[in-house]
């Protein structure tokens, strides 16, 4: 990581959004930043009045990205930040949240044919789709999502579609090469 002379040259040059619910994921993120913009730059491009949210502002490859660190963890929490991200960086196209799987379900009772798999830290989710899982009807032993188009969120822009297609043919070229 460096500093360097060349700084953003408004709030809408962040395009990319991280968010981390615990210091821990902070701590693995920042790393991943060429440059992580100093004290000056925050002062200019900081969070906005009435914005509550702590950010590390840097610059990954030639975009300028913006960190959140939550300041705890939940769907709440979750909410909060990003709405207030969004005011202070109304350009951010891509949001990022990083963290250490703590929600992430998994299928207890599996039969033969489809063994559990579980998710370790370390491995990477990319998801097409969220799903609120508090919106469905809870049934004995059986989840049923609600099916309304105000019960769901919106679909993602064709350019992240587009780059999930993109992750998921490197993931099944990686995983080809792993399997010989």
């Amino acid at each position: 990581m460096s500093v360097e002379a060349s700084h953003p040259s408004s709030r809408a040059s962040f395009v990319i959004a991280i968010i981390c619910p615990l210091s821990l994921e902070a701590q693995v993120a920042i790393p991943l930043f060429d440059t992580v913009y100093d004290r000056t730059v925050y002062e200019k491009y900081g969070p906005v009045r009435n914005d509550p949210n702590h950010y590390t502002l840097g610059r990954i490859g030639r975009y300028d990205v913006v960190l959140a660190h939550m300041g705890g963890c939940g769907k709440a929490e979750a909410s909060s930040v990003a709405s207030h991200i969004k005011q202070s960086y109304p350009d951010i196209e891509l949001a990022l949240l990083i963290g250490i799987c703590g929600g992430v379900p998994y299928r207890a009772n599996v039969g033969p044919t489809q063994p559990r798999r579980d998710v370790f830290l370390g491995d990477v989710i990319v998801s097409n789709a969220i799903i609120q899982y508090d919106l469905g009807k809870k049934l004995p032993h059986r989840f049923v999502c609600k099916d309304t188009l105000e019960s769901n969120l919106g679909r993602a822009s064709q350019q992240i579609r587009s780059f999930i297609r993109t992750l998921k043919s490197r993931h099944e070229e990686f995983s080809k090469d792993h399997r010989e």
